[in-house]
C-alpha cells in the first residue's frame, strides 16, 4: 500500500463546490490547529503525504465530505 487516494468535495460556498483529488496521503488529522483566521473557530483537516513530502490543510467548514481509499501505486504528484 502507498497511502490513500483522498477525494475531497467542498461545500458550495468554498471553491464553488469543486472536487479535489490527493494522492498517496499517509496521514489525515481532524481538528488540526492553525494560526490562520479561518481555522480559529473550527480547526482544520490536514492531509499529509510522507511519500511526496508535502501536505495541506483546509478549515473544517470548507469540506462537505471526503473519502479515503487504499492506493497501491505511487502517483507522480500529490
Amino acid at each position: 500500500m502507498k497511502g490513500f487516494k483522498v477525494v475531497i468535495w467542498f461545500n458550495p460556498e468554498y471553491f464553488n463546490g469543486k472536487k479535489e483529488i490527493l494522492n498517496n496521503v499517509s496521514e489525515i488529522h481532524y481538528n488540526y490547529p492553525s494560526i490562520v483566521s479561518d481555522f480559529s473557530t473550527s480547526g482544520g483537516i490536514a492531509f499529509e503525504s510522507n511519500y511526496h513530502s508535502t501536505g495541506l490543510t483546509y478549515p473544517i467548514p470548507y469540506i462537505k465530505e471526503f473519502e479515503a481509499t487504499e492506493q497501491k501505486e505511487l502517483a507522480k504528484e500529490f
